[in-house]
């Protein structure tokens, strides 16, 4: 089991984008497999909005981000 330092480091870069760099959109991304990082994503307030798939490359990522689309507010109320 982790010692929270993964979360403890994601979680300040979070802040800090948001706080110190004014970021409103906020994205992560990993492998699907990963699942260890899709928690730690969804812990600082991630959520999935889409696969993609990098040119050149055969694997598909799972991308997160900190903002609901339209679509996703709908379907909550």
């Amino acid at each position: 089991m982790g010692k929270g330092y993964g979360f403890e480091a994601a979680n300040a870069v979070l802040n800090y984008a948001q706080k110190e760099l004014k970021l409103t959109t906020i994205l992560g991304i990993t492998l699907e497999e990963n699942t260890a990082s899709q928690k730690l994503l969804e812990k600082i307030g991630l959520r999935q909005i889409d696969t993609i798939f990098i040119e050149g490359d055969k694997e598909e990522l799972l991308l997160f981000s900190n903002e609901i689309s339209s679509e996703q507010q709908t379907s909550l109320g």
